[in-house]
């Protein structure tokens, strides 16, 4: 019998980290390599923790092909029992042991042309208190 994870037990989190993605070409180029890419960071941040409801992967990778189409940020939350994604912190941080904002950029670096390094940038967020929306770790409401 496994233990029972609670955000007491929870292995440590990470600090905020820079993983690059691909490099020098368009979103539109390389998209399905990016995505995978991303898809990677997210595996490595859930794997640890879930224990139930792996497959919430499968739906996060195909939220990943339909959201995410060039720079963007979005948030993303593991527990236990499977993950969340989306947009909107107050509905993917609910019920959740960590969450994270994942930030998807691009490097244009001197290049004249849409062709860029990508990476993803993953900072963990304090969300475990319950304060009013929007005013976690830095985050605004929209």
């Amino acid at each position: 019998m496994s233990e029972t994870l609670t955000p007491a037990t929870l292995p440590a989190a990470v600090d905020t980290s820079t993983r690059h993605l691909y490099g020098w070409s368009t979103f539109a180029e390389a998209a399905t390599t990016i995505r995978a890419g991303l898809f990677g960071v997210l595996a490595n941040l859930a794997w640890p923790v879930v224990e139930q409801y792996r497959g919430d992967l499968f739906h996060d990778a195909g939220w990943l092909t339909r959201y995410v189409d060039g720079p963007t940020t979005f948030y993303f939350a593991v527990r236990e029992c499977g993950t969340a994604i989306g947009t909107d912190l107050d509905l993917v941080r609910y019920g959740n042991d960590r969450t994270y904002r994942v930030e998807l950029a691009a490097d244009y670096g001197r290049h004249l042309d849409d062709r860029a390094a990508w990476t993803a940038t993953v900072t963990p967020l304090d969300v475990n208190g319950w304060a009013p929306f929007g005013t976690y770790a830095g985050e605004v409401a929209p």
